[in-house]
């Protein structure tokens, strides 16, 4: 139910909710305005009570709003999705999906207009979160044992840098899943490959919490410089687009996108510290960024990589 001047509206739609958004914001401002010009500053105690109520409802319209289109999904089939998530095969099932937006996309982002290209991206968004409901909620099938994805794993020689791309506060849930779409669908669906895992459960024997995850990185570093271990140092993160250097590597993660900017001063000394602290044996050289390591393109983590390395590398 959604209330204004006395009257409801029940089961609101997405235009009546942004109706009642704007209503209430711009009342809001011009109370504001209002009490500013016309009563002087002494007088503004009296409004507070009355704004700060109306401020308080424009919140839980919009969270009321958010919540609406995040369920409303309108880019892809809720029902399909749904019906094929709940099925034992589902990543066979949903193959030629993830292979279309996600894995290998059929449509260039950069070769698109605007108009597409947003659509584009919130088509891989809508598919990261109703997976990410089902994951949450323990509906989807994952294997109960597997192959030992660790069991190559040597002496680390090297540190890479990565950022997400993302959000800056991406929900770890979700940052599990676009990289279990990514990364292990994406081998769960080669056929000629070894070991064959072709059609199998996803297994990837890493565990946080008791929960079974698919993270590629090490490290994650939050924009208040604060740092979370994802993975341990003898698991292999999928993270590098080669093979030999996920085996003696260490992924260290900014969270957000980078790719125009430069990390925080204090995300950059929270890699600097993750370095000297876990892995002095590493040799300045061997500390590289996404881009350095694999054999196709990629911008990760930004384009100013050289200024990052450069920064840490001058306080190890």
């Amino acid at each position: 139910m959604i209330f204004r001047r006395g009257r409801t509206c029940a089961s609101p739609t997405i235009a009546q909710l942004e109706r009642e958004v704007l209503f209430y914001l711009q009342e809001l401002f011009v109370e504001m305005f209002f009490v500013e010009t016309r009563h002087g500053v002494s007088l503004r105690r009296k409004f507070l009570c009355e704004i700060f109520k109306k401020a308080k409802f424009c919140v839980s319209a919009m969270l009321i709003y958010n919540i609406f289109m995040l369920k409303k999904y309108q880019f892809i089939n809720q029902k399909y999705w749904e019906e094929n998530l709940s099925r034992k095969d589902w990543y066979l099932r949903l193959a030629k999906d993830f292979k279309k937006y996600i894995i290998k996309p059929e449509i260039d982002e950069g070769q698109t207009s605007g108009n597409r290209r947003s659509d584009l991206r919130k088509i891989k968004r809508e598919i990261y979160y109703i997976v990410n409901e089902f994951y949450k909620k323990n509906k989807l099938y994952l294997g109960k044992s597997g192959e030992n994805w660790d069991k190559e794993r040597k002496l680390i020689k090297y540190i890479v840098l990565h950022h997400t791309s993302s959000s800056q506060n991406i929900f770890l849930s979700m940052l599990s899943i676009i990289q279990m779409i990514r990364l292990y669908i994406g081998r769960y669906l080669v056929k000629d490959m070894k070991p064959k895992v072709y059609g199998q459960p996803l297994w990837s024997n890493h565990f946080r919490r008791g929960k079974m995850v698919f993270f590629a990185y090490h490290w994650l570093i939050r924009s208040d410089g604060s740092a979370q271990r994802l993975l341990q140092d003898n698991q292999i993160g999928w993270h590098a687009g080669r093979w030999p250097i996920n085996c003696a590597s260490i992924a260290i993660c900014f969270s957000g996108d980078y790719e125009n900017k430069m990390p925080d001063k204090k995300m950059l000394d929270a890699a600097v510290k993750i370095i000297r602290e876990n892995y002095p044996q590493v040799k300045k050289k061997n500390i590289l960024g996404h881009g350095e390591t694999r054999p196709k393109p990629t911008s990760c983590p930004g384009k100013y990589l050289g200024h990052i390395k450069k920064y840490i590398l001058e306080r190890l």
